[in-house]
C-alpha cells in the first residue's frame, strides 16, 4: 500500500513539473528563388519564403493546374 501510494505521489508530482519549454521556435531559414518574365532578360523578380510557405504554394500551384487541365479535357471530350 505505501508503494502504490508512493508512486502515485511520484506520478503526480511529475504530471504536476511543466516540461521545460523547447528550444525557442527558432524562425525558419528563407529561401529566395528568382522568377523571370517570358521574353523579358531584364524582369526578374526575387521571392523569398519559408520551406513550409514554399511547400503550400507548389501545392497551390499543383492545384490550380489539375483543375485547369480538367476542365480542358472536358471541353475537348464534349461532356
Amino acid at each position: 500500500m505505501l508503494i502504490a501510494t508512493l508512486f502515485l505521489l511520484a506520478v503526480q508530482a511529475d504530471a504536476a513539473t511543466p516540461a521545460p519549454p523547447a528550444a525557442a521556435a527558432a524562425p525558419e531559414k528563407k529561401i529566395c528563388r528568382r522568377d523571370t518574365s517570358i521574353g523579358s532578360r531584364l524582369d526578374v523578380r526575387r521571392t523569398c519564403r519559408t520551406a513550409s510557405e514554399w511547400a503550400a504554394y507548389n501545392r497551390q500551384v499543383e492545384a490550380a493546374e489539375n483543375r485547369r487541365q480538367d476542365t480542358r479535357s472536358i471541353g475537348l471530350n464534349g461532356r
